[in-house]
């Protein structure tokens, strides 16, 4: 009975650990803009299209933090101007906030 308590301890103490590196993040807290331009920025060069960027598109508010992002993770936009990688993707199928605004200048 004592070894189960053990274990039981154990298993909560491993648990509550776990709960906390969740929780923090592992020290990287990136906005919504960040996480989508992050994803475009990993995608392999072999495999990159011009639709990864797009979730990043739609996630972003501002051409601003659409910008921040992309110099965060330079890599989504292979040295590409933000705002005229934005016009041409929103000319073509994208869509979003960022969108809106880059058409009302």
């Amino acid at each position: 009975m004592a070894t189960v308590k053990r274990m039981v301890n154990r298993l909560t103490a491993l648990l509550v650990l776990a709960a906390t590196l969740t929780a923090c993040g592992g020290g990287d807290d990136l906005t919504g803009c960040e996480s989508a331009m992050k994803a475009a920025h990993d995608v392999d060069d072999m495999r990159d299209t011009v639709t990864d960027i797009d979730p990043a598109i739609a996630a972003c508010s501002t051409l601003a933090e659409f910008a921040a992002a992309s110099e965060r993770f330079p890599d989504a936009l292979d040295g590409a101007d933000p705002a005229t990688y934005v016009s041409n993707r929103c000319a073509d199928t994208a869509t979003g906030a960022l969108c809106d605004e880059v058409a009302n200048g």
